[in-house]
């Protein structure tokens, strides 16, 4: 069964994280901020921020907090964030 996909963008200043999904059944367990983990250390490795956008409304916007991310601006629809490796 397919859990969900993962769609990361890279561009010549950051890792843009487009699409992070799962299936409700699959939530909660770990893997959405496991997957994030491999996701922060791609980012790490190349030395680039990881960015992201989220619905404003959405639980989303506390599971990246959680992961670090900072909030950076928002408008009508998203709220959007940015994570940087420490040092």
């Amino acid at each position: 069964m397919l859990a969900g996909f993962v769609v990361v963008r890279v561009q010549a200043d950051h890792l843009y994280l487009d699409h992070l999904y799962l299936r409700p059944a699959m939530q909660g367990g770990g893997r959405g901020r496991a997957v994030v983990e491999i996701i922060q250390q791609e980012a790490r490795d190349a030395k680039l921020p990881l960015r992201l956008m989220a619905l404003r409304d959405s639980p989303a916007n506390g599971f990246y907090q959680r992961c670090g991310f900072r909030m950076t601006g928002s408008d009508e629809w998203d709220v959007h964030y940015e994570w940087c490796a420490a040092g």
